[in-house]
């Protein structure tokens, strides 16, 4: 949220707009050999970074679908606001040079949250994040916030260590106030402290396995005792995460083609021995890029448990995620399944805004992305609990269309309009992109 209206106040105050008239910098026509590999504009980012992303090497002959392939694979990082490249002839070589716009990576901001995306449970406080620790990618965040669902978070990330053998590395900390979400003892809190330590690697170009480990401790009031399973209001117990992911599109924040799948199983372990239980699912996203910059897309996820829940293991429509069509509808159970199919097409090009009357960091506020997107979608979705009959089980469907804004630093502001199987109609707005 604090990232969208930063967005706003740069807008208001830009001085400069600057078209996009091609996102690769020149239009490449036909192939040649690439005799050397230049980067400019990394003031922080350490070269290495960048060029382990690249499948380009030096001594290719390319294409000019492969140096596009290249040039999104560097906006992935999110690192860079824009990446262009050009081709230059020195002394008879071909130099294929890649101008980056770094970010601005160390981020002292207040927080302004919206929680479960419900404008009525907002949370505010303060952050300190360093999204490229070191020049290398690293993120170590620190952010404490009070009003709805109140705590602290302490966060680190590295994506890639131990050179060629490509692995990865996570671990947080955390102390939260929760408000439950079961719509059976909708009148408690949960008090959430643990930790989480992970790490995975990295197969190939679009592969990934990560592995997770931590403990957690979540207690209630005594009273609330269907809301967790030991009798003295606190449960104990040891997480343990395993997931791989398949992820080939073109530019994560906003796709044009690919897939983007996940496949996980959990296991919780309570320290009395008793009630523990396993957790798997599954999340399919294709997208397909049609005529005229059109771009069909299809989410298809579920969560299957086997054992019997605490309310707050349970899976839940009405919070984080949402039916259009049922947008303030609470599904509980102890399984979900669900489904979005969108057609998303542009109004326009994307521009670039220079804000030349920045007061501070004025290279960090250059090739700011704005852009606006049209979408029509479906959603349908269910839950449903271990003792029920799937088949038996409705399901919630709901249909629209609305406005994308593309934003600066990955942010996305939308207006959507859905109407439910029931002709019920709701007027959206919204943070972020679906899927």
């Amino acid at each position: 949220m604090c990232r969208i209206l930063f967005t706003i106040i740069t807008i208001f105050s830009m001085v400069s707009v600057v078209p996009k008239i091609c996102n690769c910098g020149n239009k490449f026509s036909e192939k040649f050999k690439v005799d050397k590999i230049e980067l400019t504009g990394n003031y922080k980012t350490k070269d290495y970074i960048i060029l382990r992303e690249l499948i380009i090497k030096e001594g290719d002959i390319v294409t000019p679908g492969e140096i596009e392939r290249d040039r999104l694979r560097i906006l992935n990082t999110r690192l860079f606001e824009r990446v262009q490249v050009r081709k230059k002839v020195v002394n008879g070589k071909n130099i294929l040079e890649f101008q980056l716009t770094e970010r601005l990576y160390v981020l002292p901001v207040p927080v302004l949250k919206i929680n479960d995306k419900d404008w009525n449970k907002i949370s505010y406080g303060g952050s300190l994040a360093h999204n490229n620790f070191r020049g290398r990618a690293e993120k170590i965040n620190a952010t404490i916030w009070k009003g709805y669902n109140p705590g602290y978070i302490l966060s680190f990330f590295n994506p890639w260590i131990a050179g060629n053998k490509k692995i990865l590395l996570r671990a947080n900390l955390f102390n939260i106030k929760k408000r439950t979400k079961s719509i059976l003892f909708n009148k408690y809190n949960e008090y959430r402290t643990g930790f989480y330590f992970g790490f995975g690697k990295r197969f190939g170009l679009y592969l990934w396995t990560n592995l997770s480990l931590g403990y957690e401790k979540i207690s209630v009031s005594r009273k609330f005792k269907g809301g967790v399973f030991s009798k003295t209001g606190s449960d104990n117990f040891f997480n343990s995460y395993f997931e791989v992911i398949f992820d080939n599109r073109d530019l994560r924040k906003y796709p044009g083609k690919g897939w983007n799948n996940l496949f996980w199983i959990s296991r919780t372990e309570y320290f009395n021995g008793n009630h523990n239980f396993f957790k798997f699912g599954f999340s399919i996203s294709k997208f397909t890029r049609i005529k005229k910059g059109c771009i069909f897309a299809f989410n298809l996820f579920s969560t299957i448990s086997s054992g019997k829940l605490p309310s707050y293991s349970r899976e839940y429509f009405g919070y984080e995620r949402r039916i259009r069509g049922h947008y303030y509808s609470k599904l509980e159970g102890d399984n979900l399944w669900g489904g979005i199919l969108e057609l998303r097409f542009p109004f326009g090009k994307l521009k670039y805004i220079n804000w030349q009357g920045a007061p501070v960091f004025k290279k960090y506020f250059r090739n700011l992305e704005f852009g606006i997107n049209g979408e029509i979608f479906a959603d349908f979705g269910s839950t449903w609990s271990n003792s029920d009959r799937i088949f038996n089980v409705p399901i919630y469907k709901g249909f629209g269309a609305g406005i994308n804004f593309r934003l600066p630093y990955d942010s996305f502001l939308r207006f959507d309009i859905a109407v439910n199987e029931k002709k019920n109609i709701e007027f959206l707005i919204l943070e972020g992109i679906s899927f």
